[in-house]
């Protein structure tokens, strides 16, 4: 089984075939995970939303993966220090593409 990191960990390099140069891996995070630690949303109860393409919202649950009775995907959100968060997230992948849809598209939005 493979050790569990924190987010913040030394992941070694990349491979300096491939860029010409070893560069280090200092840290990963996906993309609504680093919105929901660039907010701020470290405590318990803090959320965060977002809308680009689609629109997200992410929940912070702290310590307790929480199982969601409406479907919603349980994620870690993040492991710092040696804690792993957890967060529900909602997702609508087309929020402001279908908006933009109907305003371009159909001509109904001014």
């Amino acid at each position: 089984m493979a050790r569990a990191e924190d987010c913040a960990a030394d992941f070694r390099t990349t491979d300096p075939g491939v860029l010409g140069t070893a560069l280090p891996i200092r840290g990963v995070a996906d993309d609504q995970h680093a919105v929901l630690a660039g907010q701020a949303c470290f405590a318990c109860g803090d959320v965060k939303s977002t809308y680009g393409t689609g629109a997200f919202l992410m929940l912070n649950t702290a310590d307790r993966p929480v199982r969601s009775s409406s479907r919603l995907l349980m994620t870690v959100a993040y492991r710092l220090n040696g804690r792993t968060t957890y967060a529900p997230e909602g997702s609508i992948l087309s929020a402001s593409a279908t908006v933009q849809w109907l305003r371009d598209g159909l001509g109904l939005i001014g």
